[in-house]
């Protein structure tokens, strides 16, 4: 009794650190935000200053070598994330290299997926399962209710006549690599998505398109005539600033959807799929990440042959039936109830508290 309300007080005493972020208000500042904003509710304390720290909770493991996050590395306690997915058997790349340094260093891993946790646990790393943070009362099925489409197509700038009758198929993600605009990022699976969509009834869909770094699937749009609509400006060059779309924005483009497509062949989230889901979006997707963990598994591809097939059953029995709508509903339940605040609290706590019972 003693020793627990011992370990009670060294808990809601500990100090931690928060390592990592983007610096240009995009997916891990938002990981950022979200973490303090929890560490805040549990009750604990957020320090700027690593001596102070009795945990270093990084936001993305990779980043723990860059120059201005060395000294952390002599901590004993460092909390890495997976925000990418890693596989521990493959070493043919930097990453790989990496992650072998990393993992003699990192005492507890944070997966934001069932696939990865598992992938950690069997090579013999402590792994923590706890999927990304998500504004819930942006992303929620209310919002979109209060989100008429008629409203967003004006809000967007997108004219009517373009999307009626069409099913609108949305991809919100980067996909082009930052060093060359023209060539395909690997991970996102934009040549997959290109493969999957020409191979559909260009007349019965629109595929939406938001967001920076779009070059490769853009030019991809154009010469195989798979109909689009970009919310941007598009560019030669790098729109990294020019084309990101604002947090707050992001729901009115789910809402518009009738369906969101995930290509990608890896992947730590994608946190389209917790951002969609929790809104009841419906969302198809190949079998990476934490996708699995949340989409009903008949809207889950293992193949793009697959992949084709689900799009084109629904091109032709559409997304609003009772049996989809119910599908779709009770997907959404179960993401939010997963991403809720309590529950995402309850676990970051609990993983606090292990990580100090096994370092202590």
């Amino acid at each position: 009794m003693l020793l627990s309300l011992y370990f009670l007080i060294l808990l809601m005493s500990i100090a931690i650190l928060l390592q990592g972020g983007d610096g240009i208000g995009w997916s891990l500042d938002a990981d950022r935000q979200n973490i303090r904003d929890a560490i805040a509710r549990i009750g604990l304390q957020e320090y700027d200053s690593i001596w102070n720290a009795d945990i270093v909770h990084n936001l993305c493991w990779y980043q723990l070598f860059e120059r201005r996050n060395l000294f952390t590395l002599f901590k004993k306690n460092i909390l890495a994330t997976c925000s990418n997915f890693v596989d521990p058997a493959r070493n043919s790349n930097n990453y790989h290299r990496r992650f072998f340094t990393a993992k003699k260093i990192v005492q507890g891993w944070i997966s934001p997926g069932l696939k990865q946790h598992e992938a950690l646990t069997k090579c013999g790393l402590k792994s923590f399962l706890l999927p990304f943070y998500v504004n819930l009362s942006l992303f929620s099925p209310e919002a979109r209710k209060s989100l008429p489409r008629e409203k967003l197509l004006h809000q967007f700038g997108i004219p009517s006549e373009i999307v009626s009758g069409k099913m609108i198929i949305g991809s919100f993600q980067r996909d082009s690599l930052g060093t060359n605009l023209v060539e395909p990022k690997w991970q996102k699976g934009p040549d997959i998505l290109v493969d999957i969509l020409k191979a559909l009834p260009s007349q019965k869909y629109i595929l939406l398109l938001a967001g920076p770094r779009r070059h490769y699937l853009l030019q991809s749009c154009r010469r195989n005539q798979i109909p689009y609509y970009y919310i941007g400006k598009e560019t030669s060059v790098d729109d990294l600033s020019l084309n990101s779309v604002s947090i707050d924005d992001m729901p009115g483009l789910y809402a518009l959807c009738d369906l969101y497509l995930i290509t990608s062949r890896s992947e730590g989230g994608p946190k389209a799929v917790l951002e969609a889901t929790a809104m009841n979006v419906p969302v198809v997707s190949s079998d990476v990440g934490l996708a699995g963990d949340f989409i009903d598994r008949r809207f889950i591809y293992r193949h793009p042959e697959e992949g084709k097939a689900i799009l084109a059953m629904l091109l032709t029995e559409g997304t609003r039936s009772v049996d989809f709508t119910q599908v779709i509903n009770k997907q959404g339940e179960r993401t939010r109830s997963i991403l809720s605040y309590e529950a995402m609290d309850r676990r970051l706590h609990l993983i606090y508290e292990s990580l100090l019972s096994r370092t202590g």
